[in-house]
């Protein structure tokens, strides 16, 4: 079995650390880490989820969703929970 990476999956990871580093931590930062967060900081971070199709990503394209297969959706969350973003937004 291979276990590299491929060079798409890189690129989705990459957009993953680049996407919670300069839109989901600036929201998260705005608010008190010990209080649920606001509708609309929610609603500014699903945007940001949708924009890598990550808010239905095992619905098939043509349906609407992301279309991702397990393990590229694994690589994405991984990112999120990496950086404790995805314990807040869950």
């Amino acid at each position: 079995m291979n276990f590299t990476v491929t060079e798409d999956q890189a690129l989705m990871v990459s957009s993953a650390k680049r996407m919670v580093d300069t839109r989901i931590e600036p929201v998260l930062r705005r608010h008190c880490p010990d209080q649920p967060l606001p509708k609309t900081a929610m609603l500014e971070i699903f945007s940001e989820f949708a924009k890598l199709w990550i808010t239905a990503p095992r619905l098939p394209a043509e349906a609407g969703g992301g279309g991702l297969r397990m393990l590229d959706y694994g690589l994405i969350l991984e990112q999120l929970f990496q950086r404790r973003t995805f314990a807040r937004v869950a």
